[in-house]
């Protein structure tokens, strides 16, 4: 049952209308003034995981169609999720037990009855417990993918035993910019600890307004390229007019680069809002042209790769793989709750020879085109999403040499010190890179001024001494003493 400041959900539908009964469910947890407010307070606030928090902060990513909870009172860490336009993402927080769970949910996954079992089952609590809700995404636009994502888990919920007190229901019309369709936030992150919200994203326009700005619609764009041009072609009249009117004294050059300066900078900020048109049509890819103000700001979505979590490419190309097999959708949990540690769990993969060529094929594509063959919104996609596309089918066609081919289990634990998730050897439990490091330190021969140890001569060479429980050198003792022995007797 879902509650809305102490107040049950009711949803008033027709039974077997089922776009009635879709639309009622969302329109009764959207309309109520507790969510529009949290809503709007959300949507506006300046949070983000890059700026407001530190470097030493674990931070558990999860991708499309993947899960993950941790124990928050024990165990300190954000859960974050990314790029959810027609996805929603989940967050249930039950204050009893001390478990936060978050999912990322797609139109599959979000009216399978096991997925949501699995979601919910990472809480130890029971069934009747009490829970905090926290959804966003599912923007509206023409295909009702959004609509349908945002229903099937808030009618699920409303169903359930347990209750649900919704504190956040960021989806639908409450999620979309009624002038140019965008969605206004496609992330989501929550510190269970001290119940903040933040933006998550891997870009760095995408809070607020910006987000907005950056992910204008298709429609817009061509609007707008069309009147920059209908502009340049007046302003070329009008000084063509004015050349003719203009006596024998014409400008220097220095007065014309000024008065062209002056013209382009009043376009930008009459047309684009300080962004100018052009440049809005050059961009309508997911990474602009070379040399604009978007591309370098936009750059610094692939710098920030590692806050999504360790085996990005692995995990991005599992999507894939499940979706090649004909096998029913499932939720997979990433994050191991006892243990702390980030899992990837081992399986065996077939891909058949049609859809490598597929793939082989889409990674020949633009950007224009790789969005409109894979993407239900190609126009609101982020700045990442076809370098997240190419990224997982590279890894597929890497490793699908053979029809069938294995994925072993990796397992990650969380470094404060280097602010990284370092892979663990699963025999001995410890840190691979630490493991590496101190092969190379003990492989360093040390004379006793401390200089790295070479061929010096004789006052050089050092003797390897055997000390008990060591194994890091090959002379003994006795040898040593007999050594000693035999050069005095000499």
């Amino acid at each position: 049952m879902i509650v809305i400041d102490n107040v049950p959900l009711v949803v008033n539908a027709k039974e077997g209308d089922k776009k009635q009964e879709q639309l009622e469910v969302v329109f009764a947890a959207t309309s109520s003034p507790f969510i529009q407010r949290a809503n709007s307070c959300y949507v506006n606030s300046h949070l983000s995981l890059s700026r407001s928090l530190s470097r030493t902060k674990k931070c558990i990513h999860v991708l499309q169609n993947e899960t993950a909870s941790v124990e928050f009172r024990v165990d300190d860490a954000v859960l974050a999720s990314d790029d959810a336009t027609t996805c929603v993402i989940a967050v249930v927080v039950c204050q009893a037990t001390g478990v936060a769970a978050i999912a990322h949910f797609d139109e599959l996954s979000s009216r399978s009855d096991a997925c949501l079992r699995k979601f919910m089952s990472q809480h130890v609590g029971g069934r009747y417990c009490t829970y905090d809700l926290y959804l966003v995404g599912g923007m509206m636009e023409e295909t009702l993918v959004g609509l349908r994502t945002s229903a099937n888990l808030l009618s699920k919920f409303n169903q359930s035993p347990g209750k649900f007190n919704l504190k956040l229901c960021c989806v639908y019309d409450q999620n979309t910019c009624t002038q140019t369709g965008c969605p206004l936030v496609r992330s989501f992150g929550f510190d269970p600890l001290t119940n903040t919200t933040y933006h998550v994203s891997t870009s760095v326009l995408n809070l607020g307004i910006a987000s907005i700005r950056r992910n204008i619609s298709q429609h817009n764009l061509e609007a707008l390229a069309q009147h920059a041009q209908s502009a340049s072609a007046s302003a070329s009249a009008e000084d063509g007019g004015a050349e003719r009117r203009v006596s024998s004294s014409e400008p220097t050059k220095e007065e014309q680069r000024e008065e062209k300066e002056e013209k382009v900078k009043k376009k930008e900020e009459r047309e684009g809002h300080g962004v100018s048109a052009s440049e809005f049509a050059e961009s309508k890819g997911k990474r602009s042209a070379s040399g604009s103000r978007r591309t370098k700001l936009g750059s610094s979505a692939f710098n920030t790769e590692q806050k999504r979590g360790p085996g990005l490419e692995r995990r991005l190309a599992n999507y894939w793989l499940t979706e090649s097999e004909d096998e029913l959708v499932d939720l997979v949990n990433v994050y191991d709750t006892w243990d702390q540690k980030f899992v990837l769990t081992g399986r065996i993969h077939t891909v058949s020879r049609f859809l490598m060529v597929n793939y082989a094929f889409l990674l020949t594509l633009s950007d224009e085109d790789l969005l409109k063959k894979t993407s239900t919104t190609p126009q609101y996609e982020g700045e990442n999403f076809c370098f997240d596309v190419r990224l997982a089918l590279k890894f597929i066609l890497e490793h699908a040499q053979e029809p069938s081919f294995t994925l072993y289990t990796q397992s990650y634990t969380w470094d404060p010190m280097s602010s990284i998730w370092m892979e663990v050897d699963k025999y001995t439990g410890k840190k691979m890179k630490h493991l590496q490091l101190q092969q190379e330190f003990n492989s360093i021969q040390l004379d006793p001024l401390g200089h790295h140890g070479g061929d010096h001569g004789a006052l050089g060479k050092m003797p390897q001494v055997d000390i008990p429980g060591s194994s890091w050198s090959y002379t003994s003792l006795v040898d040593l003493e007999k050594e000693h022995l035999e050069a005095a007797g000499a």
